[in-house]
């Protein structure tokens, strides 16, 4: 019987040693992770089971000097999507259907929020979700694994378009956006929103706010059992303005009516109604720079942007002819025609070649050499001195300025390595040529001629020139050849009433003449007065900034603001738009503009600060192909006006031709 059970026996004994050597093994493994790895599973088991989730920060408000809030944030119920992975598409399909939109829509969102978020963070597809939608996927989350929905702080502008063009817009921060932020030392994250244009870019760091983290304990399913801890987010910064919001309203207003009424004009010149295709108003306070309205049209409505908008409506707003994102008040860098005479007058009495007594005949025209120069009246103004030469706008008194000009200039040497040329100089001392440094990130410096910049001119374009004048022989292209870098009398002739090469911003022409009307300071304008933390303490206050002071001699800046003060009355060019306005009482200064361009009808101008004796408000107002300025900007300045001091505005009738 031994015998016969002994290789059982053994079989057993094998067994017991394989399980043992077995259990071993599991014990040393056991051991090993969780005496000498415990630390390193136990940390990646918290790991995965701590959900962090970031909370978006309130952008901080942008307020109007009253305290009116111009640009807010409510909440919204958004739906993300996570990429990483990406849901199936059957999932997909019913997440379109409970949005209320096809896949292929929901597929565009998507591939345009990939476009823009670096790495897989989640993608939003949806805002301003209707609760109901998102109790439908809180109760159905086990079909949408991947579909989240929560709240966020969501920028609002509550009155529109109302100075869109100042206030801009905000969007989902890109790829290249957040490495610039990251370079900056910035802590922004994917899906963040920031400011895209106008106040919101340019004080981002201010109204961005700080964002809240939230963290969750979640099952591997990511099933939410219960909240380990918060931080809140900190609200960004608000912002208080100078921009008064009545005074905007009224300027887009009048504004707005002022482009329909002119477009009923018909100009004799072009032959068909005039086109008004644009215009800005500036509306600033002389004593301190503070801009007290900046509209812009065509103009946009910035809530558009906070939504996300479609490809071809971002193609509409960007490429279209009407350009609604071109903020015309500090980017339409044009000439300023007859309202640039208010600089010649100044260089012309600061050099001493006039006086304001100094008489000019005018028969209509000007002679220089073999060219001649027409004024806009053509039987012309008779013998005329500064003040009937502003009050009337006598382009001859002022060509005749400028000769005079160019004389001296060539007496002194001026040009590249000798003096400025005179009028040149005065223009850049009264801010043009430059950017005025407002607190807006789209201003244009517009451009001041002179012999330094047609010599760079040439030296740049000569080797084409040349081309041109050995393929087309002629005088013409021989002369842009050979000497394209002469200053000819003819520039600066052409200058002295704001044509030419010289071009000019709406907000520069304002500036300069707030300087005018306060004696000679430049102020750097400015749009924000403090900021003001989320529990009210200022954070920084603004105070005025002196640019430069006028080298012009006082009794010279009197006799230029008493001469404007007679624009408005007869036989001022702007009296017929000032007919009825109470100037007995509320005495306005100011000077018509009508700038000549190439295939385009002209440019219609009007600069105006009032009350004449002690001004309180500059007001400039630019049209663009409105014709005279004295017909239609010059009315819009008056409807401006009226409104500031509390009188009844009346409507836009494009006026009389003059300028």
């Amino acid at each position: 019987m031994s015998a016969v059970s002994d290789p059982h026996l053994t079989r057993v004994r094998v067994l017991r040693a394989a399980v043992a050597v077995a259990v071993a093994i599991l014990a040393t493994r056991l051991w090993y992770l969780q005496v000498l790895e415990g630390g390193y599973y136990r940390q990646a088991a918290l790991t995965n089971m701590v959900k962090l989730v970031y909370l978006p920060a309130p952008r901080g408000r942008i307020l109007d000097r009253t305290g009116r809030p111009l640009a807010d944030v409510r909440p919204s119920w958004v739906v993300r999507v996570s990429r990483d992975p990406l849901p199936g598409q059957e999932i997909l399909n019913r997440l379109a259907g409970v949005l209320g939109i096809t896949p292929e829509e929901l597929k565009r969102r998507l591939d345009q929020a990939s476009a823009r978020l670096p790495g897989y963070a989640p993608a939003v597809v949806a805002q301003d979700v209707p609760e109901e939608k998102v109790f439908y996927l809180a109760e159905h989350e086990d079909e949408f694994p991947g579909v989240e929905a929560d709240t966020v702080p969501v920028r609002t502008y509550a009155l529109g378009s109302l100075a869109a063009n100042v206030l801009g817009y905000v969007g989902e921060i890109g790829k290249e956006g957040l490495e610039a932020m990251r370079a900056r030392g910035l802590d922004y994250r994917p899906g963040d929103v920031v400011g895209q244009y106008g106040l919101e870019a340019q004080y981002e760091t201010d109204l961005h706010g700080k964002r809240g983290t939230l963290k969750l304990l979640v099952n591997a399913a990511g099933r939410v059992l219960r909240e380990l801890g918060r931080e809140d987010p900190v609200p960004g910064n608000d912002l208080v303005l100078t921009l008064d919001g009545r005074i905007q309203a009224l300027a887009e207003e009048s504004l707005d009516q002022t482009l329909e009424a002119a477009r009923s004009v018909y100009d004799r010149d072009s032959g068909k109604r005039l086109a008004a295709t644009g215009g800005a108003v500036v509306v600033l306070d002389p004593k301190t720079g503070g801009v007290l309205a900046l509209a812009s049209r065509p103009t946009f409505d910035p809530n558009e942007f906070v939504l996300g908008m479609s490809a071809e409506r971002w193609k509409a707003l960007t490429e279209g002819p009407e350009r609604p994102l071109f903020d015309r008040a500090v980017a339409a860098a044009l000439p300023p025609g007859s309202t640039f005479k208010v600089v010649t007058a100044a260089a012309a009495l600061s050099s001493e070649v006039f006086t304001p007594s100094t008489t000019v005949k005018c028969p209509g025209f000007f002679k220089l050499g073999n060219q001649t120069f027409r004024d806009w009246l053509p039987s012309g103004h008779g013998s005329v001195s500064l003040r009937a030469a502003l009050v009337e706008s006598c382009d001859v008194y002022f060509y005749t300025a400028g000769s005079r000009l160019y004389e001296l200039d060539e007496k002194r040497g001026a040009g590249p390595g000798g003096p400025e040329d005179a009028l040149p100089a005065m223009a850049r001392a009264f801010g043009f040529g430059r950017p005025t440094g407002i607190d807006l990130p789209e201003e244009q410096s517009g451009l001041v001629p002179d012999r330094a910049w047609l010599r760079q001119q040439w030296e740049r374009n000569r080797a084409r020139w040349c081309r041109e004048y050995a393929e087309r022989p002629s005088r013409e292209t021989e002369e842009r050849c050979l000497r394209g870098w002469r200053w000819y009398p003819g520039y600066s002739v052409n200058m002295a009433i704001g044509q030419g090469d010289l071009a000019v911003t709406p907000l520069q022409l304002a500036v300069a003449y707030a300087a005018l009307a306060n004696g000679g300071t430049i102020y750097r304008p400015h749009l924000v007065q403090k900021v003001v933390s989320p529990s009210g303490a200022v954070i920084r206050e603004v105070t005025p900034k002196v640019g430069g002071t006028l080298p012009v001699p006082p009794s010279a800046l009197a006799a230029i603001r008493a001469s404007l003060a007679g624009v408005t009355r007869p036989p001022g060019t702007a009296a017929g738009a000032f007919l009825g306005f109470p100037l007995d009482r509320i005495p306005v200064a100011g000077k018509t503009g009508t700038a000549e361009r190439q295939g385009k009808q002209p440019t219609s101008w009007f600069a105006a600060f009032a009350p004449a004796d002690d001004p309180q408000y500059v007001v400039v107002a630019m049209v663009e192909e409105g014709g005279h300025g004295a017909e239609t900007a010059a009315p819009l300045v008056r409807r401006v006006l009226q409104g500031i001091f509390g009188l009844e505005p009346t409507p836009v009738v494009p006026g009389a031709r003059a300028d």
